[in-house]
């Protein structure tokens, strides 16, 4: 059995990381190779690719076309029997993660697993807060928590995928920008009656967003999840944000709680940038913006 270390790289550094995994992959019993795919960096490129052939690690270069395609194209890339795709802003904590893997892949046969994420456990500067709250609160579960909620808790940043599984399933390529795109792959598979595995095996987290680009990229994200459920690619009650705005919306109190948002938007921003950032508000921004993009969607068609 082979295992095939994917990681698509976009404007980071990633020395670090594949020191690590080189050291790792020498000392495991099974066979890795570790492959990287930057996706039209402007940063770190040329020293990137100058650490991975020093270490023998496969670095290509190519065009900007998205986290979607650069995995599919990992994929291709890849010899191994399975996939760890791991995120370029991902830092070991095991010093025997890559062989945990290998272990449970050899006793279980998985065909997905997901090994989870955690954040830094010291605050970050105050222009950080809202994203290391989050993270620390909703991207990093527990194992008992995903476990109770398999699909939903999956994330891509730190997953094996059986190569046939991902080949018969590959990644919407039509999501080319940020947001959604580990949810709607997910409820694929859960379509598929493909089981989602969890294990303790977590990476953590190195590449806190300022409050700003966090709450841009949020906004972007939902953009993403609303074409996604006008697209009908998935549920519309398939997320706790989705079900709340199906339940204001079946009441018929989605135009009174649009109305009120109209008028505290800029508050609670002013809240979510400020030294504690309150995740509950941070909750009803993210509602109050995915109603003004439905909204303005309808005026549209």
């Amino acid at each position: 059995m082979k295992l095939s270390v994917l990681i698509p790289v976009y404007n980071r550094a990633v020395g670090s990381l594949l020191n690590e995994l080189a050291d790792q992959a020498v000392r495991c019993t099974g066979k890795i190779e570790i492959i990287c795919l930057d996706d039209g960096s402007d940063f770190y490129a040329a020293e990137n690719k100058e650490t991975a052939e020093r270490l023998k690690v496969q670095y290509h270069l190519r065009e900007n076309k998205g986290r979607a395609v650069s995995r599919n194209e990992l994929m291709r890339l890849a010899s191994g029997d399975y996939l760890l795709f791991l995120d370029c802003d991902s830092g070991i904590i095991r010093p025997d993660f890559l062989e945990t893997y290998l272990r449970l892949i050899d006793r279980t046969q998985t065909k997905v697993l997901y090994g989870g994420r955690v954040y830094p456990e010291n605050p970050p500067g105050n222009g950080f807060k809202l994203h290391w709250k989050y993270g620390r609160k909703i991207e990093a579960a527990s194992l008992k928590k995903r476990l109770k909620e398999p699909h939903l808790t999956f994330m891509s940043n730190n997953f094996v995928v059986q190569k046939n599984i991902l080949n018969t399933f590959p990644m919407d390529e039509e999501l080319r920008h940020y947001g959604y795109e580990d949810l709607l792959w997910a409820l694929v598979i859960k379509e598929n009656k493909i089981n989602i595995d969890h294990c303790d095996n977590p990476v953590r987290h190195e590449d806190l967003c300022s409050t700003e680009v966090f709450l841009a990229k949020s906004k972007q994200a939902l953009v993403n999840l609303s074409k996604l459920v006008v697209e009908q690619k998935i549920d519309h009650r398939s997320t706790p944000l989705l079900k709340t705005y199906d339940k204001l919306l079946s009441l018929k109190l989605l135009k009174l709680f649009y109305f009120f948002f109209g008028l505290s938007k800029k508050i609670i921003s002013i809240q979510l940038k400020s030294k504690y950032p309150v995740l509950g508000l941070f909750s009803i921004w993210k509602l109050g913006h995915y109603a003004e993009i439905m909204d303005k969607m309808s005026d549209k068609a």
